[in-house]
Parts: C-alpha cells; sequence; structure tokens
C-alpha cells in the first residue's frame, strides 16, 4: 500500500487523453506561472531572511499576518512541481529547485528551526500560539515537499534539514513534564510525519504524529488545563480576544479541538483542518494496530457517515458557513454565500477525495501495483 503521492510514479497515460493533456498544460502553463508570481510577490526569496515590505501590512484576519502561508507556497511549489519532473525535464524549473532548496538550507538555525515569519519577523515567539499560526502547517508542507524532492533527485538536501527540525519537534513537544503539551492548530504536519516515518523508519517521527492526534481536545492536558487555554495566557492575551472568524471566544470546534477525537460525535470546526486530521488519523490506523484498537477507526467512521449524511452537499462540497469556512448544524446547507452558506472550498473537496483513499485503504487493502489508465 502507498499514498497517491509515492504511488503516482507507478500511473500512466495514454498518449493524448485527457489526463495526460491536462498534466502537459499543468506542466507548460501553470508551474512557471506560480514560479513567476512566487518571485514577483517575494515568496521565492523569502527564505533568505531578508525584511519584506508585506511583513508590515495590517492584518486581514486577526491574528494571523498575511504573510504567514510564505513557507506553505514555497514548499507545496516544490512539491508540485517534482512531481511534475517525473515525466518530462525542464532546466528552469530544475534550476528554481536547487536554489530554493538552497536557500533553505541556509535559512535554517542551528538548533533545526525553520520558519520565515518566526525567524525574520516575531524572533523569540516560535511555538507561542499554536492554535493561530500555522507554524507546524507550514513544516507539514515543508515535509511533504522534502519527500517528493527525496523521491525525485534520489539526495537528502532537502530531506535532511527537515529531518533536523522534526527532531527538534520531537524533543519539544509530548507528555512529559519538560516538553510542551500542545498540537497544531491546523493538522496537516501529522499525516506528513506519518509519511516521513514510512521513509526514515525512525519511530520518534510516528510517536510525534501519534501524540498530536492523541492529545488534541484534551481538556485538562497542559497543567490540567486546555492547552489552548494556558498558550493564550502566555502569550498575554486578553479575555474579551478572540480571532475575528471566531462566532463566540474559545471555539475550539473551529480546530476540532473542543474534545479528544475519540468522543467527538458529528464532524465541527473548520472543514479543510478536519479532513486533513482525519486523514491522518486513518493513515495512522493503517499502520498502528494499537491506534485502531483504542477506537480511532470507529471514531473517523462515524465523523465520515456524519458529514456524508447530513454535512455535504449533493455536489460534494463541505463547508457551508463562510465565516469560519467551516461545517454547521445537521442539514444546514444554504444555497449561496449571500445566505451565510456554501463556502464549500476547494482545499476541502480535496481533503475529502484525500480521507475517503485512507479510508478504503484500511478496509480493503491492496498491494501496490502499476497500475495504467
Amino acid at each position: 500500500m502507498a499514498n497517491p503521492q509515492t504511488s503516482f510514479i507507478y500511473t500512466t497515460f495514454a498518449n493524448n487523453c485527457f489526463f495526460a493533456k491536462k498534466r502537459d498544460v499543468v506542466f507548460r502553463n501553470t508551474l512557471p506561472y506560480q514560479l513567476s508570481v512566487l518571485k514577483e510577490t517575494g515568496r521565492y526569496d523569502a527564505f533568505r531572511l531578508q525584511h519584506h515590505p508585506t511583513y508590515d501590512d495590517s492584518m486581514d484576519h486577526w491574528p494571523v499576518p498575511n504573510h504567514l502561508f510564505w513557507d506553505s507556497d514555497v514548499a507545496k511549489w516544490i512539491e508540485g512541481a517534482c512531481y511534475l519532473l517525473h515525466t518530462q525535464e525542464d532546466a528552469t524549473i530544475s534550476a528554481a529547485i536547487d536554489k530554493l532548496v538552497e536557500m533553505i538550507r541556509a535559512a535554517q538555525l542551528p538548533d533545526g528551526y525553520l520558519n520565515i515569519h518566526f525567524t525574520v519577523v516575531a524572533p523569540g515567539q516560535r511555538f507561542t500560539n499554536l492554535r493561530d499560526l500555522h507554524e507546524l502547517y507550514n513544516l507539514g508542507h515543508l515535509i511533504e515537499a522534502a519527500l517528493a524532492h527525496h523521491q525525485l533527485y534520489k539526495n537528502d538536501q532537502l530531506l535532511e534539514p527537515v529531518v533536523k527540525y522534526v527532531n527538534l519537534l520531537c524533543r519539544t513537544f509530548g507528555p512529559e513534564e519538560n516538553q510542551r503539551h500542545g498540537y497544531p492548530g491546523h493538522p496537516e504536519i501529522e499525516l506528513a510525519l506519518i509519511r516521513l516515518y514510512e521513509v526514515t523508519n525512525d519511530p520518534k517521527h510516528l510517536t510525534l504524529a501519534r501524540y498530536f492526534i492523541t492529545e488534541r481536545g484534551n481538556a485538562t492536558g497542559a497543567s490540567g488545563r486546555h492547552y489552548y487555554d494556558i498558550e493564550a495566557e502566555e502569550r498575554g492575551e486578553r479575555p474579551f480576544e478572540r480571532p475575528n472568524y471566531y462566532p463566540v471566544r474559545r471555539f475550539y470546534e473551529y480546530q476540532q479541538a473542543h474534545r479528544p477525537l475519540l468522543e467527538q460525535d458529528s464532524i465541527e470546526g473548520h472543514s479543510v483542518r478536519a479532513m486533513y486530521l482525519l486523514t491522518a488519523v486513518a493513515d495512522l490506523v493503517r499502520i498502528d494496530e494499537a491506534i485502531d484498537r483504542e477506537g480511532y477507526s470507529s471514531a473517523v467512521r462515524r465523523l465520515w457517515d456524519n458529514m456524508v449524511g447530513k454535512k455535504m452537499y449533493l455536489t460534494g462540497g463541505i463547508g457551508a458557513i463562510k465565516q469560519y469556512e467551516g461545517f454547521g448544524g445537521d442539514y444546514f446547507l444554504p444555497q449561496s454565500t449571500d445566505e451565510g452558506g456554501c463556502y464549500a472550498e476547494t482545499c476541502a473537496g480535496i481533503g475529502v477525495m484525500m480521507l475517503a483513499e485512507r479510508m478504503l485503504q484500511v478496509r480493503n487493502p491492496v498491494p501496490l501495483t502499476a497500475p495504467s489508465i
């Protein structure tokens, strides 16, 4: 068995079929255009760790800086480019990847830390707002870029710094007294860590993924309280403050952290986050029998059934509430954003496909073969 990101190299397309033509269009047009946008906006050079005027922009959605996802944007471009370079060559794209990897390696701090915002804009504030600031989400995409790079180039030029950063997290987060008992507000790193483990075979990487999943929503996890409450107090967040996309304070349903996953009866919150989280859980169930015995497989199925039966549009779209890009109550499915709903984000639709594929692997495991379309 393998994830689509790994097994795609075994899939071939007939000449001139729709998918072959689509991939060619993406390679010849979309990929170079995206590279030009990365360069024009400052993202391409951001790992040089120089100040950029965008860093001073006012926030569209407090407390999230507009540039916070630049690490992720670069990583996802590297990942996509590496997939496409398996079938075609392009010297310009390859050179751009090499330069980005060089800059990323140079940007890494001695202890392994690697993040543009918390190195240039907010030094000293790393790991102070896991709830909102996407630190570990960005790393998740960087891990996936490193795995794609490693798969294509057969070297560790990007994988090495990423593993060094992950090992820093393994020391920082966990159940021990000298560790932080936190987990990311936006799941993504969990599924990336599981994929990383399948390459490194380092049990620390699987243990960290497992911890982020099982600790999520623990109301007494940090000094007998919810981690996000402790974290907010530590950084001086005032009692009346809340992200402007929260309908109420402490809306931890947004991060699927309102209660432990095993206790959740309905799918709640931000729809993309929910799909990434459940995708990681399904992946973990596939390779960890202990987590399956604890009931996580049943939890994924329960939340999937609630989503498909009561919170999904006929088109397959999910996420009815525009304000927080997420699920509403059962059967609340407005037909337009004018009515406050039908946000149905593309990323959420991709997340549904990711989760469905992982669930099929759990229910119907099959050996990896070389299919042809």
